[in-house]
C-alpha cells in the first residue's frame, strides 16, 4: 500500500509538469499563438510649439524593481517603437535637454495584449526660478581718498 500510494504521487506530480509546459511549437493547448515579445511606441511633441521632437530620449523600466530595460530616440516625426519587451508591467520616462521629465506609469505587457500606443507625449521646458539678486548703489561721494 505504501509503494502504491508513493507511486500515485510520483505519477500526478509527473504528468502535471509535462502538461504544464508550452509546445515546443510555441502554441497553448488550445492551438492559439501566444506572442513572446511586446512593443511600446508613441510620439513625442514640444508642448508650446506642438512640433514633434526629433532625438528626444525614452527609457523603458520594469515596474518591480525600476530597473531600466531598454530605450531609445525619438525620428524625425518625433515617433518611436521599442519591441522585445517580455510580458511585465512598465513605466516609461520621456525627456530632452532642457525640457522636464514625462512619466506613463503601469503599461503591462500580457498574453492577447503585446503592444502599447502612448500616442503623443507632450514635453514641457524647463523653467527653474534662480534666487533673487539685490543691487545696492555705493555712494561715492562719501568716500575719501
Amino acid at each position: 500500500m505504501k509503494y502504491l500510494l508513493i507511486g500515485l504521487v510520483l505519477f500526478v506530480s509527473a504528468t502535471g509538469n509535462i502538461f504544464s509546459q508550452i509546445s515546443p511549437s510555441g502554441t497553448n493547448p488550445a492551438g492559439t499563438n501566444l506572442a513572446k515579445n511586446g512593443i511600446i511606441k508613441g510620439k513625442i511633441f514640444d508642448a508650446e510649439t506642438k512640433s514633434p521632437m526629433e532625438y528626444a530620449n525614452v527609457a523603458i523600466y520594469r515596474k518591480q524593481d525600476s530597473k531600466l530595460i531598454t530605450g531609445g530616440i525619438t525620428g524625425p516625426a518625433g515617433d518611436f517603437e521599442i519591441g522585445e519587451l517580455p510580458y511585465d508591467t512598465y513605466y516609461v520616462e520621456a525627456g530632452f535637454i532642457g525640457f522636464d521629465k514625462t512619466t506613463v506609469n503601469d503599461l503591462k505587457i500580457i498574453p492577447g495584449s503585446t503592444t502599447i500606443d502612448l500616442g503623443t507625449i507632450e514635453l514641457k521646458v524647463f523653467r527653474q526660478q534662480v534666487g533673487t539678486v539685490e543691487v545696492v548703489a555705493l555712494n561715492t561721494k562719501s568716500i575719501k581718498k
